[in-house]
């Protein structure tokens, strides 16, 4: 009789999902698409928003004022008493506000920390005072989230000399319901402004577990792919940093420039955004 080893059978035990948890993926995957969590907090008073940490997009499409709004809604729903006039009209607008006390410091969850540094980070895109030194053709090129290939490539960027970009997001994550999106691209001060005026999206579709190649817990299967016009364009507002070169690489004629776009790395990966990588 032929041995079985525990390392076959522990795939169908590490990877096996309840229909429950299938069901919660499809909906965060409409979530995420839909890109609106921290407007829902801001004006709907949805305190269920708090409970995880917003992306880079969530905050991108916000204004500085909105910024500052969900900011201080993080200390809002700890009972916070504020000292700005602004701030305790905006949320004595919802039932659950009921200023108690001036530090809630003790309050604070890790995710509620880590949310405020990421917002602060955000809303010092809107400091025009804060300029960098960054030419627009340093960022002309082909930007890839990663210094390495592996399987596939993970999220590119494309910038185009005549201020047009496209990104392709990561082809091994066959979970995601954007694929792509376009539109065109500016540097003011300290921000990368992007202007989206269209996106490739996946709709419908099976959710099942993730097999082979793929990147996330789970893949979309028989969906519908579409592109949509957005017009007028969604703005996206992300902090930049300068151009940033590792000398010592460079000297040994390998190393690739890379940018922090919003709170993550880009390497580039070509001077030539013309040359299609997907």
């Amino acid at each position: 009789m032929k041995r079985m080893h525990l390392f076959t059978l522990l795939p169908l035990f590490l990877f096996s999902f309840t229909q429950e948890e299938i069901e919660e993926f499809d909906k965060q995957s409409y979530e995420a698409l839909n890109n609106d969590r921290a407007i829902k907090a801001i004006y709907e008073g949805s305190l269920e928003q708090l409970k995880n940490i917003f992306s880079d997009d969530n905050l991108a499409i916000l204004t500085a004022d909105e910024l500052r709004l969900l900011r201080n809604m993080t200390f809002a729903q700890h009972a916070y008493i504020f000292k700005s006039e602004d701030l305790r009209t905006w949320f004595s607008k919802f039932d659950w506000y009921e200023p108690l006390s001036d530090d809630v410091t003790d309050y604070l969850t890790w995710i509620d920390t880590f949310n405020i540094s990421k917002i602060k980070k955000f809303e010092s895109a809107h400091k025009k005072d804060e300029e960098i030194n960054f030419k627009d053709e340093d960022l002309v090129g082909i930007w890839h989230a990663s210094p390495m290939v592996a399987a596939g490539y993970g999220d590119l960027i494309y910038f185009f000399p005549d201020h047009t970009f496209r990104i392709n997001y990561n082809q091994m994550d066959w979970g995601k319901r954007l694929t792509s999106m376009s539109g065109t691209w500016s540097i003011a001060a300290n921000a990368l402004i992007l202007d989206v005026t269209e996106r490739s999206i996946i709709v419908a579709g099976e959710i099942v577990e993730g097999y082979a190649s793929c990147a996330s817990d789970f893949a979309i299967e028989g969906g519908e792919g579409k592109k949509v016009t957005i017009s007028p364009s969604e703005t996206f507002v992300y902090p930049i940093s300068e151009l940033i070169i590792d000398e010592q690489n460079q000297a040994a004629g390998y190393s690739m420039p890379s940018v922090i776009i919003g709170t993550f790395s880009w390497w580039k990966f070509g001077e030539d955004p013309y040359v299609d990588m997907h």
